[in-house]
């Protein structure tokens, strides 16, 4: 190791010492003192620090990819090779590498991930973007994509993309590798539980949210009027979202005269 990289190496490790110190006061700072207000802005903050932690995770592993670490180490995968030294799972370590290569190509959105100005979630939004058809037009806009995000809430700035894949691919068609397979799945537990799990396209997810938040914030007030309290905080927000959807189903499902074509529910009774 030449005398210039012994001090490189010095300078990150001082760096990341510090980084480690941070922490070390942060985690020990008592949360319990401060009002509602300064709890908000602090885990805000926190948010906002591990978003960019992530994103020079990333950068770290892509350069530990191009470095060729792993085989140096004796190892294939590089994946493996992290998870073994930093006691971690592959399938944590994997995603990180993924965006870091993809980031290569996009040097402007790595710059707004580093920065706060994008999060994880953008990211890989933005990658599926990506394809030889749109990669050119994703290059050149990749300002609109950082300012939007910078001014829309993230379901907002979903449907900008859906627009700019419109006007970048006009024709409709997409890869194989990023149409998702929009829908939903439902599975019935032995217990009787169902369970529901789907996707849906920006645009019908929007849909879906509005009416759901619509009949959700309905449930709230209703409950606020009846109680003329705060409403129960056993029924949370994810119990009002289900009753709030069961609602808008069993409404759909009625006839004009409020009648159902089958019964909704079957109930056995024995003696």
């Amino acid at each position: 190791m030449t005398g210039e990289q012994q001090e490189h190496r010095t300078v990150h490790d001082r760096v990341l010492a510090r980084v480690h110190a941070a922490l070390d006061d942060a985690h020990a700072l008592g949360l319990t003192c401060l009002d509602v207000d300064e709890l908000e802005a602090f885990t805000c903050q926190t948010l906002r620090i591990a978003e960019r932690a992530r994103a020079l995770a990333a950068t770290a592993v892509a350069e530990a990819d191009h470095a060729r670490v792993a085989p140096r180490n004796g190892i294939a995968s590089l994946t493996a090779h992290l998870a073994a030294t930093t006691g971690g799972p592959t399938a944590a370590i994997a995603p990180s590498r993924t965006l870091g290569l993809w980031l290569d190509t996009y040097p402007h959105f790595r710059s707004a991930w580093a920065d706060g100005r994008l999060t994880e979630a953008h990211i890989r939004q933005l990658k599926t973007l990506d394809t030889p058809q749109t990669r050119h037009l994703l290059i050149r806009d990749h300002h609109v994509h950082i300012d939007h995000a910078a001014t829309l809430a993230f379901a907002d700035w979903l449907n900008t993309l859906s627009y700019w894949l419109l006007h970048a691919n006009p024709d409709g068609t997409l890869p194989t590798d990023r149409d998702p397979s929009y829908g939903i799945r439902t599975r019935l537990h032995r217990n009787g539980d169902v369970e529901l799990t789907g996707l849906l396209d920006p645009l019908t997810g929007e849909a879906f949210l509005t009416m759901i938040e619509h009949e959700t914030q309905k449930l709230f007030s209703n409950q606020q009027h009846d109680q003329q309290v705060t409403p129960n905080p056993a029924q949370t927000d994810r119990v009002r979202k289900a009753t709030a959807l069961i609602d808008l189903l069993t409404r759909g499902f009625q006839r004009k005269d409020g009648t159902t074509p089958l019964p909704l529910i079957n109930i056995v009774m024995s003696q």
